[in-house]
């Protein structure tokens, strides 16, 4: 929510230059689906790594890696991820282009 706030005279300078509000709304969620996924893969990796840390020395046992957890997991995100950017990035894209570029 923070980015597309900060960007909102960024998108503003779009409409203004003729590009359409599913032409905004795609490209915010392409980002933001593209973060999600970087950011999934790493809690994946880092948290199997540390779920194995922590079998080891508690347990002395190892951790098995559940396969179905891994779409679901990728699911559940890219949908938080979307509806987070989406929905303020709605709301940007009908603020008027001319009251924000003069500042307004």
């Amino acid at each position: 929510m923070a980015i597309v706030g900060e960007r909102a005279k960024e998108f503003v300078l779009q409409k203004a230059l003729g590009a359409s509000g599913k032409d905004i709304v795609r490209q915010m969620l392409a980002e933001t689906g593209v973060i999600a996924l970087a950011a999934v893969v790493c809690g994946c990796l880092l948290g199997y790594l540390l779920a194995q840390v922590l079998g080891l020395t508690v347990f002395n046992a190892s951790i098995s890696l559940r396969a179905p957890v891994l779409p679901l997991t990728l699911l559940l995100s890219l949908l938080v991820a979307a509806a987070a950017a989406g929905f303020p990035t709605r709301r940007a894209i009908h603020v008027e282009p001319a009251k924000v570029l003069k500042g307004e």
